[in-house]
């Protein structure tokens, strides 16, 4: 999947929560992603939200795994504080600019929780 038809595909994402009343996915970021090992398994995508918004995001897992079915993605919640130290790591360890761009992001809904809340 080329870079457009991913971002096409966060937007939709996005759009189809906004419509089940899942505001707060707008403080989130949504990662979405092919495993070059595993293409089998189709499109992984992770929905990283700041610690403020666990209760609810938790609450609504069962529509965004509606969503990233009617989609064909597996969805995952992912806390992002719970992720940033070991993506930081990978990201200096691989020196990927996919794998820094994904540490900054998933870091940035962390920290600017942590500022706002």
């Amino acid at each position: 999947m080329m870079t457009a038809e991913y971002l096409r595909t966060k937007a939709k994402v996005r759009q189809l929560a906004r419509q089940s009343g899942i505001t707060a996915i707008d403080s989130c970021y949504i990662s979405l992603k092919l495993e070059a090992e595993r293409p089998d398994w189709g499109l992984i995508g992770g929905i990283f939200y700041p610690n403020h918004l666990e209760e609810e995001m938790k609450s609504h897992e069962e529509t965004l795994t509606e969503i990233g079915d009617s989609l064909d993605i597996w969805l995952s919640l992912v806390r992002a504080n719970s992720v940033v130290a070991s993506l930081r790591k990978k990201a200096l360890s691989t020196k990927n600019i996919e794998d820094i761009r994904h540490y900054l992001d998933v870091q940035f809904v962390s920290s600017v929780a942590t500022v706002n809340h």
